[in-house]
């Protein structure tokens, strides 16, 4: 019999499909990512890193996306607080600051409460009116919006800087001389 291709080709779909047919038996072991070049997207936040003593690994908060490699990125448990420790400066969005904040203009000249604190390295912190989440973190497959999640009390330490995760939910972080504590009831900026 002459091995036409016609008769090739369908001798390689054959093999192909026992093959794949194969495959589908029996075991119990499934590939966590059947396809490693397509990651799967976050659906919901992934766990809080585990902290090593009273210490978070820095790591676990750096940005992943192109530009924010440089900067380390968290969230209160409740997510009210989301914050960023970048190369020059610290700050933090918050739905949730003490009634008593500031009204200041923001980037269109409209006067608003504050919705962030921040602080240039060398300089005292200060409430400001952003436009946008400034500091917030946007999803990605690696992280959800706002940064993973830092446990209450909890130091985590990037350019000169700690911040933590107050018992009653808020954030404080420090650098050198200057920083900032606030919660929903208190501010304290230095």
């Amino acid at each position: 019999m002459k091995l036409t291709p016609h008769r090739a080709l369908l001798a390689v779909t054959s093999a192909c499909l026992a093959l794949a047919l194969a495959s589908c038996g029996g075991g119990d072991e499934q590939p966590s990512n059947p396809n490693p070049a397509k990651k799967p997207l976050a659906t919901s936040a992934p766990p809080a890193p585990e902290p090593n003593g009273d210490e978070a690994d820095p790591e676990a908060y750096r940005g992943t996306v192109a530009g924010t490699e440089n900067a380390y990125y968290f969230s209160n448990a409740d997510r009210s607080y989301s914050c960023t420790i970048g190369e020059t400066f610290v700050g933090c969005n918050s739905k949730n600051l003490p009634d008593d904040v500031p009204e200041l203009k923001n980037t269109y000249g409209q006067k608003e409460k504050a919705n962030s604190v921040a602080m240039d390295y060398g300089k005292a912190a200060k409430f400001q009116a952003t436009s946008n989440p400034t500091y917030t973190y946007l999803a990605t497959e690696h992280a959800p919006e706002g940064g993973q999640e830092l446990p209450a009390g909890v130091k985590l330490t990037a350019h000169d800087t700690t911040c933590t995760v107050t018992d009653d939910g808020g954030v404080s972080c420090t650098h050198k001389d200057h920083g900032f504590t606030v919660t929903p009831k208190k501010a304290d900026l230095h």
